[in-house]
């Protein structure tokens, strides 16, 4: 069965899934950078989700099981084996909140658009928590650095350095004398 059409379901054990994973591990191993999810259901690890939209497989399964801790892009969401089952956009937040750091669309911009709303609502909602955000915005932009893809290398400031000098008594004084 082809994701582009329907959902596809692996009905087989725990024995037969790890063969299937020995190909992930390897790849893992040698430090690949992005796993692209499929639109499948795995119903040793979840029955009720496919893939791309389970925590038990993205979460559970490929970042603590198989220790991948790179990028986890989604297929395009508005394949039948997701559209024909869940709304885009609610799929969109399912698949961020269960491990996705990219979502994927193709073709329709209408798809998109109903994505990128139903992620800003769900953010602004407290659905996906803003350390959720900030881990896939650093895997994203440290993709991006690795591979050179900015212009000007911004400069980060560490956390606790910043925290330690905007915690001085001249800068609160300064800051409190400011308004700011």
């Amino acid at each position: 069965m082809d994701s582009h059409y329907d959902l596809p379901k692996l009905p087989f054990g725990r024995a037969v899934l790890d063969d299937h994973l020995i190909p992930f591990q390897a790849a893992i191993a040698a430090g690949v950078d992005t796993i692209m999810t499929a639109h499948i259901i795995v119903e040793i690890i979840d029955p009720d989700y496919p893939a791309t939209l389970s925590s038990a497989v993205l979460t559970g399964l490929l970042r603590y099981h198989l220790g991948f801790d790179g990028l986890i892009v989604t297929d395009a969401m508005n394949m039948n084996a997701i559209a024909s089952h869940f709304d885009v956009g609610r799929a969109a937040v399912m698949a961020v909140r269960a491990g996705a750091d990219v979502v994927m669309s193709a073709g329709e911009s209408e798809d998109l658009v109903a994505m990128q709303q139903a992620l800003l609502q769900a953010v602004q909602a407290g659905q996906i928590g803003e350390e959720r955000i900030e881990a896939l915005v650093r895997r994203v932009l440290g993709l991006k650095l690795r591979y050179g893809l900015f212009e000007e290398v911004a400069y980060y400031v560490d956390a606790a350095q910043a925290a330690e000098i905007g915690g001085n008594d001249e800068h609160i004084e300064h800051r409190d004398s400011e308004g700011v």
